[in-house]
Order: structure tokens, then sequence, then C-alpha cells
């Protein structure tokens, strides 16, 4: 990947399906142009969340501290994965200026959509993904949506010549660097 993100997982960032927006030239995984990723576990005992229907598999002994989260199991396995999603979502939150992303997590025969943003994630349900529409429709929609609701921050743009001329000449410590330099609008609601 072009731009990885510094993270403490001991886990390498190569999720198992990347998508990309369709005028993006394709040349190798990569972290700053991705649009979601999704992530095959073959075993339903990889999934990292419980249902509301299911048994909490919370076996965690009493400990000073707070109490468990239900809906996250706590096997192995599921610990594994839960790790795993997430370095894949810093990395991609890492390499972007995005207000959240959306990630698919597919477990033998159910789909989880998770939605990500810089202080949580939004998990839904599993879906049966051969007898519900959801996840196709997820796909549609997300196709046919607009830039700022797929996650990308439209405020954040590429400085113009004009603008990295004025920078340059305002700020003698940028001198000749190579760091580019972004335009950040802010709304006037006066």
């Amino acid at each position: 990947m072009k731009e990885q993100a510094k993270t403490n997982f001991p886990l390498k960032i190569k999720p198992d399906c990347s998508v990309f927006d369709k005028d993006h030239s394709f040349s190798g995984p990569d972290s700053s142009a991705v649009e979601f990723f999704i992530e095959f576990k073959w075993e339903p005992g990889d999934d990292p969340f419980a249902t509301a229907t299911s048994q909490f598999t919370n076996t965690t002994p009493s400990s000073p501290g707070p109490p468990p989260n239900p809906f996250v199991k706590t096997s192995n396995e599921a610990v594994l994965t839960r790790g795993q999603i997430t370095a894949y979502a810093t990395s991609h939150m890492s390499a972007q200026y995005r207000t959240h992303i959306f990630s698919v997590l597919i477990c033998g025969s159910k789909a989880r959509l998770i939605r990500w943003d810089r202080s949580s994630a939004i998990v839904t349900e599993p879906i049966s993904y051969d007898e519900d529409p959801h996840l196709f429709d997820f796909f549609i929609r997300f196709d046919h949506s607009p830039p700022d609701v797929r996650g990308q921050d439209t405020t954040v743009s590429p400085a113009k010549p004009k603008d990295t001329k004025d920078a340059v000449k305002a700020v003698e410590e940028l001198g000749m660097s190579q760091t580019p330099l972004l335009v950040v609008s802010v709304p006037n609601r006066a």
C-alpha cells in the first residue's frame, strides 16, 4: 500500500477485498484511494460480535474495571477478527480525509455492515446475504451516493497553485517543502 498508517496492531494491512471508485486507475492496494473493504472469514465463530438473540459468550471472570461488553465475543478468533478489521479501518481513515468509512465483514453465510467514524463503529445484525437483499442494496446505494455520503470530507481539497504560492510566501518556514498543502473550507453560517 502506498500509505500505511502506523498502528500498534501486529497485523498486515491486507483486506481480502478492497473497493475503489470506478474512475480509480488500479496499481495495487492503496489505502489512500480505497472506498471500503470487505473481509471474509469462513467460520461463523470468527464473527467478533454477538447478536441480540444469541447467548452472549463473555466468560471473563469478574475483575476490577468496567464490566465486559455483552455485544463483543471474547473467543480468540473473535478478538483476532475484531483487531484485524479495526486495523484496516484505522489504516483507511489515517490515509484519507474522511468523516466516516464503511466496511463489510462476511463470516460464513452471514454479513455485517460496519460504519466507522473516529469515535466508534456501528454494526448491523447478521445479514443472510443468500436470502436477504440488504447487502446487495448497500452496494447499489453506495455506488449511487455522493462523496459526502460515502464518507469523504468534502471540506478538504488539494491547494491550487495560487494558494500554495500565497502560503509559502506567508510562512517562510515552508520554503521548498515537499509537504502537500490542503485547503479546508469553513462554511460561514452567519
